[in-house]
């Protein structure tokens, strides 16, 4: 586990599955004007559980690409090549990406226990970025483990791509 801070330069998790945490307010997307995707690679897991703090994350989809570079989490996934990223949290932290909050989408799939602990996950997919995210159910609304039952639609997130995801209704 490594702690962020934004003053690093350059943080590299290594082989294997590495757990980023962080704390406050934290837009990943641009630190300071500079792209985030170049300073942070082999990141698996981003963690602002357990820290009794309210955070709120923001991630650009696309540097996730970056930031998961060996991939070591595929083995727990669908086994479909798509790069996978886990965000653990607790009820009163926030996350959005590409700006949109997490709970005005809608996951494809969810009560998924990942790491056989008991934790469960919804899945949020971008298929043309080839991108699964793991989202920790503690930070989703009490009403998101109910998947809407409307096939699958794009979603157009702002200037960069289309997510595959359902709009929340």
């Amino acid at each position: 586990q490594i702690v962020f801070d934004i003053a690093d330069t350059a943080v590299n998790g290594g082989l294997g599955i590495d757990t980023l945490l962080v704390s406050g307010s934290i837009d990943l997307s641009n630190i300071d004007g500079v792209d985030t995707a170049a300073n942070l690679q082999n990141f698996e897991v981003i963690s602002m559980a357990g820290n009794e703090t309210a955070d709120v994350l923001n991630l650009d989809v696309a540097d996730i690409i970056d930031w998961v570079e060996d991939n070591s989490l595929e083995v727990l996934g669908a086994g479909n090549g798509h790069r996978m990223l886990v965000i653990r949290g607790d009820a009163e932290d926030q996350l959005s990406l590409d700006g949109i909050d997490i709970n005005a989408l809608s996951a494809i799939e969810s009560d998924i226990d990942l790491f056989g602990d008991g934790a469960l996950f919804s899945l949020f997919r971008d298929e043309l970025l080839g991108i699964d995210i793991y989202v920790d159910q503690a930070l989703l609304s009490e009403d998101e483990s109910a998947l809407s039952s409307d096939s699958l639609t794009p979603l157009g997130l702002p200037g960069r791509h289309r997510m595959r995801v359902c709009p929340r209704t």
